[in-house]
């Protein structure tokens, strides 16, 4: 994996009153986090509250930096599809364990949207919707796989918040994890990329 880049990130490039706007259309009724492809609530992994949302004018904006982060990545993904976004909220306390974004299993072939069908999420993006300034707490970190002396490790990358409208991308194999709030509240929107199976 030496050949590619993770994360990609664009520093602030949506501006406040973009990100003002999703989070209005998000409103005010979250639903608990949920977690893995049944969608349980485990609040020993992850404890937030998060709505689904699909804007046209939300893709409209995002599609061309998921785009050139597939170039700049060297990743070069085959994606043609993205998934309903969703709006994270955590306050203090909330985190989100380990994971991966990826699914065990593509979309089955008879799924209702024929935009899923036989497809997984390939590229995974993270919006910081909140002032770094009113939160504490709430990095980003990643997991990447490497050796070292005939031993399987992984490589932690930890991304602080840089400011709100910043877009950062990653492969949606990669494991990450957003760690505890310990002051105010953290809110990030979330995408994934949806593209054919890579067998």
């Amino acid at each position: 994996m030496n050949h590619i880049k993770l994360p990609v990130i664009f520093e602030k490039v949506l501006d406040e009153k973009f990100c003002k706007k999703v989070l209005k259309a998000g409103g005010t009724s979250l639903g608990k986090g949920q977690i893995g492809d049944n969608n349980t609530v485990d609040e020993n992994i992850r404890k937030s509250k998060t709505k689904f949302i699909s804007e046209e004018w939300l893709y409209q904006k995002i599609i061309p930096f998921f785009q050139e982060a597939n170039r700049k990545g060297n990743w070069n993904f085959n994606v043609d599809w993205f998934e309903p976004a969703q709006i994270a909220q955590y306050n203090k306390t909330e985190f989100y364990n380990w994971h991966l974004d990826e699914h065990n299993a593509p979309y089955p072939s008879n799924h209702t949207n024929k935009n899923f069908r036989n497809k997984i999420r390939k590229v995974s993006c993270s919006l910081l919707l909140s002032d770094p300034k009113s939160f504490e707490g709430g990095f980003l970190d990643l997991a990447v796989p490497t050796c070292h002396n005939g031993n399987l490790v992984y490589k932690k990358i930890t991304v602080r918040p840089m400011g709100i409208g910043t877009l950062i991308f990653f492969p949606s194999f990669v494991a990450h994890q957003v760690n505890p709030i310990t002051r105010g509240t953290r809110h990030a929107l979330v995408l994934w990329a949806l593209g054919p199976s890579y067998a």
